[in-house]
């Protein structure tokens, strides 16, 4: 299966976006929570991908997802690997999909003090682009150089700064987004307050 399903998936989105190196699929099964920190949940986070697919835009998501819907095979994101949730454990047999190589910031706005990024974006990164329009970004946490985005939204992270500016969820005011299906939807801006 392994041969075939990286096959399938380097005609999508080139084959030098997919890997199903073994040593690659054991960096990626996973997240900080990590089997020794799992307790009686560890047999359940022993599972491997049988391939890591890495986008660089929408377009590549859709049709992974398109794909893997139609296969009936499962898949999992994957951001920075900072959570200590177990979201990113993945299934026996399933698609890894990372989306590291989505990582740039498409435009800052000082004036409506808003950014649109892409879900790879270490949030350091999305910090230094803020600064440089003297703005500050409302999430701040201990995992700030190597956790991304996309991560911080999907768990509504919690931060530093939280108390002031509320979780990483509530900060959003719009996304583009990618269901199961391989629909790309796209939610209105929303209005929030300026602190």
């Amino acid at each position: 299966m392994t041969g075939a399903l990286a096959a399938d998936l380097s005609r999508l989105i080139g084959s030098g976006s997919v890997s199903a190196d073994r040593q690659q699929i054991e960096q990626y099964s996973g997240d900080a929570l990590g089997v020794y920190r799992a307790f009686r949940a560890a047999p359940r986070m022993e599972a491997k991908a049988k391939v890591v697919v890495w986008p660089t835009c929408t377009e590549h998501v859709s049709s992974i997802l398109k794909y893997a819907q139609s296969s009936r095979v499962a898949v999992v994101p994957y951001g920075g690997g900072t959570g200590v949730m177990g979201a990113a454990a993945p299934v026996h047999d399933c698609i890894i999909l990372n989306l590291q190589r989505m990582n740039t910031v498409l435009d800052v706005d000082s004036r409506d003090m808003s950014a649109r990024l892409q879900p790879g974006v270490v949030l350091e990164d999305a910090y230094a682009a803020f600064r440089g329009q003297d703005l500050l970004m409302g999430h701040d946490p201990w995992s700030r150089p190597i956790a991304t985005v996309g991560g911080a939204i999907s768990t509504n992270g919690m931060g530093y700064l939280a108390a002031k500016y509320g979780s990483m969820g509530e900060q959003v005011l719009g996304m583009e987004a990618v269901l199961p299906d391989g629909e790309v939807v796209r939610s209105s801006g929303v209005p929030k307050p300026s602190y």
